[in-house]
């Protein structure tokens, strides 16, 4: 695998805009780097992203840990769900910048995908199988590069829980209307 065709410094520039990166990146190195590099994006079903985004934060947003392991006790479980539902309904500038992670601005300018792979969470092996095609390299070599991230998304919170739980009709709207063209776009469902 040739250096810098799959990982550099420009791996893990995450949650900025593509405009946002596109304009560091060819300030930084040159505008042909920019329409060489490949670049690749992850996707997830948005609603099991907003449940994942308030594991992460529930620390900032509570001061405590949730204790981390193969179950949460029941009543902490309400807890979660119930605090997870209040802070989605509050209004949106209450809540910080990247709770209502839009991908949609992450990967697109001017509307458009800018990837050159789409890496799906709910299908990593076939997502490695693409991005291996793309960059012409052994499977088990991208493999490799995502063993620790395949490894943390398997073992994330909220891999645990059926993220159903902590939606009402309402939240399920919310979140629907925030991230509306990923869910139509990529065909998510809540199921």
């Amino acid at each position: 695998m040739q250096e810098n065709n799959f990982i550099n410094e420009w791996w893990g520039k995450s949650h900025m805009p593509a405009s946002v990166c596109r304009a560091e990146c060819i300030k930084e190195k040159s505008e042909k780097y920019w329409l060489d590099a490949v670049k690749v994006v992850s996707v997830r079903n948005p609603w099991i992203h907003q449940v994942s985004r308030f594991f992460l934060n529930y620390y900032e947003l509570t001061g405590k840990k949730i204790p981390y392991g193969n179950s949460i006790e029941p009543k902490l479980y309400t807890e979660l769900i119930k605090l997870f539902k209040d802070h989605m309904k509050k209004p949106q500038a209450t809540i910080s910048s990247d709770y209502y992670n839009r991908n949609w601005e992450i990967y697109t300018i001017d509307g458009k995908i800018i990837a050159d792979v789409i890496f799906r969470l709910e299908d990593v092996p076939g997502s490695i199988r693409k991005l291996a095609k793309h960059l012409n390299c052994d499977y088990n070599d991208i493999m490799k590069c995502f063993n620790g991230y395949i490894d943390h998304a398997s073992s994330s919170y909220v891999s645990r829980y059926d993220y159903k739980d902590f939606y009402d009709d309402e939240v399920k709207d919310i979140v629907y209307n925030a991230r509306k063209k990923e869910i139509d776009h990529y065909g998510y469902k809540f199921e």
